[in-house]
């Protein structure tokens, strides 16, 4: 661990990280705080020391997985001037972390276990709400201007079917036991369609 978190803060991460395993692998509703005092050997009232109750726990620990994606976003946001390199870099981060970040695969196998219980959720939207899907059809915009794509589509259709490759992978990173080159297919697919 950190050697510069307090205590409380060293008890709070191996709570997010304990419950990231279990709600990963038996969802919201399968998932006990019963099991999560187990998994880190705290009690019931340390636990809701940190945390208020079983819903705040989880949408806390969705919360600060995303927070990866957020950096990583707004990495390649700066670091790329052209429209389409960023559209292109941020698909290839976000493959790469899914595919190479076991908490990431983790959230991914969350999401698809508890899409019901997320669908409509306030508090999911509010971690999300820094990812602005007007910006991804106005990177369209400017890569089908630029030339770097054909117009055949609007950008619109154009961003609907990119966030459409995002939740493609999700659900086959499901598979994992299987030794299937996801990553490589993945950007084939991205550059195919986007040529």
């Amino acid at each position: 661990m950190d050697e510069t978190l307090s205590e409380g803060e060293i008890t709070r991460k191996i709570i997010l990280e304990a419950s990231l395993k279990l709600f990963s692998r038996k969802g919201y509703e399968g998932t006990s705080l019963s099991e999560i005092c187990k998994a880190t050997g705290l009690t019931k009232g340390a636990l809701y020391w940190h945390f208020e109750n079983k819903r705040v726990l989880y949408f806390e620990m969705m919360a600060e997985v995303i927070e990866t994606f957020k950096v990583e976003f707004f990495k390649i946001i700066d670091q790329h001037t052209d429209s389409f390199s960023k559209l292109k870099m941020i698909y290839t981060r976000f493959v790469e972390l899914v595919t190479e970040n076991e908490k990431i695969k983790e959230l991914m196998n969350l999401y698809i276990i508890d899409l019901h219980f997320l669908e409509n959720s306030e508090e999911e939207r509010h971690i999300w709400q820094w990812y602005d899907e007007n910006l991804i059809a106005e990177y369209f915009t400017q890569a089908i201007d630029n030339g770097n794509i054909s117009g055949s589509l609007s950008a619109v259709q154009y961003a609907f079917i990119y966030e459409g490759l995002f939740d493609i992978f999700i659900t086959k990173c499901k598979f994992k036991d299987q030794e299937l080159p996801l990553k490589e297919w993945s950007l084939d697919l991205f550059n195919h369609i986007f040529r």
